[in-house]
C-alpha cells in the first residue's frame, strides 16, 4: 500500500514559524532534516497571517529590547517581572518551566531574527513589544533553512505518526495530495508544528489548512494532551461579506487605537459588562480577546447584532488628520485586499465584525526541552499546550521561535542518541488502511457534509459560553457524525479534495471531542473558559491543569497556586477584576502585553 518510503533523522511536519525554526535547529544540531509542509514552504500555515500580515507582535522584555536599540521600550522592565505577569494572566494554570524558557530565550530568539534582517514595521507597543509582518519573519526563516540543507516535501499531509515495537515515535505516514501517494518516512525523531485546530469552528481567523492533523495523530500515538478546553477567539473579524470572512485587519486597526464598536441600534455596548478599568483593557490591550468575545456573545445573545452575527466596527469618529495619520501608519492600506476592506467601510460606514475561533492555548503536552509524553515526539508552538494557561496575552509568534528552537535541537539530540529505527509494520499497515478506507467506503455521506456536521457540533456547544447540556449535545452529535462513513464520490487517488476532506474530519472530530471532554471536565469558569452552568471561579478544586490521555481527562494540580489571598471560589467577573487590579495598565499605565 505504500507508494514511496523515504528515511531521515528528524522529521519536521508543519513550515510555519515553528516549523522552519524547528528544522533549521535540527539541521543545525548535524541531523538530516526532512521537513513537511501541506502547503507551500514559506506561504502556508498561521504564521503569515500573524497580526494580519501587517504587523505581527514579537515579544521579549522591555530590558532586553532596549539592549537591542528599542529605545522606546521600558529599561527598567525584567524577565522576572514579565514571568510574573504571564503566570498571572493566565489565571495561574501555566506551566512554570515552559514560562522560564519562553521569557529566557525570547531575547536571543527576537535579537537573531531581527540580525538575520527582518525589519521592524511598527514601533514599540506596550513595552514588550515590536511589529514584523508574518511574511518577513517567514522569509527570514526559510533563507536560514535553504542554508542549513533541509529537505522539504511540499504538498503533503500526515496520516498518521508510526511507532515502532517499543511504542516510541519512529516516522510517518504522510499522503502527496498532487498525486494521491502515500509516502513512508522512517525517523530517528518527530517534531509536529502543525499549528492550531481552526477548522473545529465554522468562523476562525486561520487559514483553511488548519485543521488538527498534529494533535489528533498525537492523541492516536498515545500523547497526553493538556488545556483542550482553553481556546481564545478573536473579536473585530469581519463576518460578511464572504470575501473578506475571517479578515482580522479591524482587530488589527483597534489594538493600535483606531476605531469603535456598536451594536446595530448604534450602542455603545461595553459598560453592560464591564467596569470602567476593564473597559481601558478591552480597547487598549491584548486582553481585548478574551472581553470583547464575550460582550459580542452577549449582543448576539440579547439580539443586538445584524443578520450576520455581527457587531459593527467603524472608524466614522476619526477626524480628517486622524484617518491620514492611520493611513501614513498603515501603508498597507492603500493596496490589495485592506484597499477593498477600507472602501466597503467608507461606502456603508462600518464593517460586520464578530469574535472568530483564533487561538488554542491548549494542545500536545510539552517539557521545557519539547518532548511529549511519547518518547521520539517533539512538539512546538500553537499545537502544544500550558505555555499560556487560561489566557494568551504574551505573543504566540516568540512562542514559536523559543519552542521551535528548542525542539529542533531536542529532537536531534535524541535522534543522534537513539539511532536508526524502524516503525512497526502492523502499524504502517492500519495507518495506511485508515488512510484508504474512505476510498473504500460503501456508500455513505458526502465528505463535505460529514465534516460540515463535525464543525457545526463544536461549533455550537464549545463557543465563547459553554454548559454542560450544550457539551454532552456536541459529544452526541459527534458520535453521530462517526457512524456516518463518508465516501469520496470520485475514487482516484490524486488531487482528491473529497479524500482530503474525509481525512481532516477525522482530525477535526478527534480534536472536537478533545475540547469537549476536557471542557466538561473543568467544573468552572477561568480566563478564556466561562461555563453558564458554573459561573465562578473556584481556586480550592480547579487550580489544575486538564489532562486527557486515551480519551480519559484527569486532573493535575499547577506547580504553583494562586495567591493565599485569593479566595477558594469567587464569582468570575470579581475574579477577573482581582487579576485585574494587580495589572499596572488597569489603572491607565502603559500595557504590559
Amino acid at each position: 500500500m505504500i507508494d514511496r518510503e523515504m528515511s531521515c533523522g528528524v522529521l519536521v511536519v508543519g513550515s510555519g514559524g515553528a516549523g522552519l525554526r524547528a528544522a533549521c535547529a535540527a539541521a543545525e544540531a548535524g541531523a538530516s532534516v526532512l521537513l513537511a509542509t501541506k502547503g507551500r514552504v514559506n506561504r502556508s500555515g498561521a504564521t503569515l497571517l500573524a497580526g494580519a500580515n501587517v504587523s505581527a507582535d514579537v515579544m521579549c522584555d522591555g530590558g532586553s529590547l532596549w539592549r537591542m536599540g528599542i529605545k522606546s521600550a521600558d529599561p527598567n522592565d525584567t524577565q522576572e517581572r514579565w514571568f510574573s505577569d504571564i503566570v498571572h494572566e493566565g489565571f495561574y494554570l501555566n506551566r512554570r518551566e515552559l514560562v522560564r524558557q519562553y521569557v529566557e530565550q525570547a531575547p536571543a530568539r527576537v535579537s537573531e531574527l531581527l540580525q538575520d534582517g527582518a525589519v521592524q514595521t511598527s514601533a514599540e507597543e506596550g513595552g514588550r513589544q515590536i511589529g514584523i509582518p508574518g511574511s518577513a519573519i517567514l522569509d527570514v526563516l526559510w533563507r536560514r533553512v535553504r542554508a542549513a540543507g533541509v529537505r522539504v516535501l511540499q504538498d503533503v499531509t500526515l496520516c498518521d505518526l508510526l511507532p515502532d515495537g517499543s511504542g516510541a515515535a519512529a516516522g510517518a505516514l504522510l499522503l502527496d495530495i498532487p498525486s494521491g501517494e502515500l509516502i513512508a518516512v522512517k525517523s530517528g525523531a518527530v517534531v509536529l508544528a502543525t499549528g492550531g485546530m481552526h477548522g473545529c469552528y465554522a468562523f476562525n481567523s486561520g487559514t483553511s489548512g488548519l485543521c488538527g492533523e498534529g494533535q489528533a495523530a498525537a492523541m492516536r500515538l498515545g500523547a497526553d494532551m493538556t488545556l483542550m478546553e482553553m481556546v481564545t477567539f478573536c473579536p473585530d473579524v469581519i463576518c460578511a461579506p464572504r470575501r473578506f470572512r475571517g479578515n482580522i485587519l479591524p482587530y488589527i486597526l483597534q489594538c493600535i487605537g483606531y476605531g469603535s464598536l456598536k451594536n446595530r441600534l448604534d450602542e455603545d455596548f461595553l459598560p453592560r459588562y464591564y467596569s470602567d478599568s476593564a473597559i481601558r483593557l478591552a480597547l487598549g490591550s491584548e486582553w481585548n480577546k478574551l472581553l470583547l468575545s464575550y460582550a459580542m456573545f452577549r449582543e448576539a445573545q440579547a439580539g443586538r447584532c445584524d443578520e450576520y452575527g455581527g457587531v459593527r466596527y467603524t472608524l466614522a469618529g476619526l477626524t480628517a488628520a486622524q484617518r491620514a495619520e492611520l493611513e501614513e501608519t498603515l501603508p498597507q492600506l492603500s493596496r490589495g485586499i485592506y484597499r477593498d476592506i477600507m472602501a466597503l467601510h467608507d461606502r456603508q460606514g462600518w464593517l460586520s465584525v464578530s469574535a472568530a475561533g483564533h487561538y488554542f492555548d491548549g494542545g500536545i503536552a510539552v517539557n521545557a526541552d519539547m518532548s511529549s509524553s511519547v518518547p521520539g515526539l517533539f512538539a512546538a508552538g500553537e499545537c502544544t499546550g500550558g505555555l499560556f494557561g487560561a489566557n494568551r496575552v504574551a505573543a504566540a509568534t516568540t512562542q514559536m521561535l523559543v519552542q521551535g528552537a528548542a525542539a529542533g535541537g531536542s529532537a536531534a539530540k535524541y535522534a543522534r542518541d537513539a539511532g536508526a529505527r524502524n516503525a512497526d509494520p502492523a502499524a504502517l499497515e492500519r495507518a495506511c488502511a485508515d488512510a484508504l478506507a474512505p476510498l473504500y467506503a460503501a456508500g455513505g455521506g458526502s465528505p463535505r457534509k460529514v465534516r460540515a456536521k463535525v464543525i457545526e457540533a463544536v461549533s455550537q456547544s464549545a463557543g465563547i459560553v459553554r454548559s454542560a447540556q450544550g457539551m454532552a449535545e456536541g459529544l452526541r452529535l459527534l458520535d453521530e457524525t462517526e457512524e456516518t462513513a463518508a465516501a469520496p464520490q470520485r475514487r482516484e487517488r490524486a488531487a482528491n479534495r473529497e479524500w482530503l476532506d474525509a481525512l481532516e474530519t477525522r482530525s477535526l472530530r478527534a480534536c472536537g471531542r478533545a475540547i469537549l471532554l476536557s471542557s466538561l471536565a473543568r467544573g468552572e469558569s477561568r480566563g478564556v473558559f466561562v461555563r453558564s452552568d458554573c459561573p465562578a471561579t473556584d481556586n480550592d478544586r480547579f487550580l489544575c491543569e486538564t489532562l486527557l490521555h486515551g480519551g480519559e481527562v484527569t486532573l493535575r494540580p499547577v506547580e504553583q497556586g494562586a495567591p493565599a489571598a485569593a479566595p477558594g471560589k469567587a464569582d468570575y467577573f470579581e475574579e477577573l477584576e482581582r487579576v485585574f487590579a494587580r495589572l499596572s495598565y488597569a489603572e491607565g499605565d502603559a500595557a504590559n502585553g
